[in-house]
């Protein structure tokens, strides 16, 4: 199951609403409680561009150093299927170009999306897991 963008933000901010869950299931990943855990490598990206636009650039090395390093957490690299998937996506149902390349992931994958964003129900091959069943 791809872990979307929404639980590592989460994490990072001093208050979420999503926190608590996202702690959780991080936590269930790296105890390995839950396994077959992947993210997109686009989940990085958008983390740098989240805290550029937080003005907390000064927390990028150390952000993307925990990400990456994620224990029992698959990073998948986007391939020239996955862009080409995101790109129909995209114009199949006005996702955002983040939104995209998960959902495009998923589907190359398992089609299982961990996420509170609704945005994911809309899209055939893709199941989604609402982030607060992580409690």
């Amino acid at each position: 199951m791809l872990i979307e963008t929404d639980s590592f933000i989460a994490v990072m901010k001093e208050k979420d609403r999503l926190k608590a869950s996202a702690s959780r299931l991080l936590a269930d990943i790296e105890t390995g409680k839950i396994k077959g855990a992947y993210a997109s490598i686009a989940v990085v990206q958008e983390v740098i561009f989240w805290l550029s636009n937080e003005k907390r650039g000064g927390d990028t090395v150390k952000a993307v150093n925990a990400l990456l390093n994620t224990t029992n957490l698959e990073w998948v690299d986007l391939s020239r299927n996955i862009c080409l998937t995101a790109s129909a996506l995209i114009e199949e149902y006005n996702l955002s170009p983040f939104d995209a390349y998960h959902a495009a992931t998923a589907i190359n994958r398992d089609g299982k999306i961990v996420s509170s964003d609704r945005a994911y129900d809309k899209i055939k091959g893709i199941e989604r897991i609402d982030l607060f069943s992580f409690k």
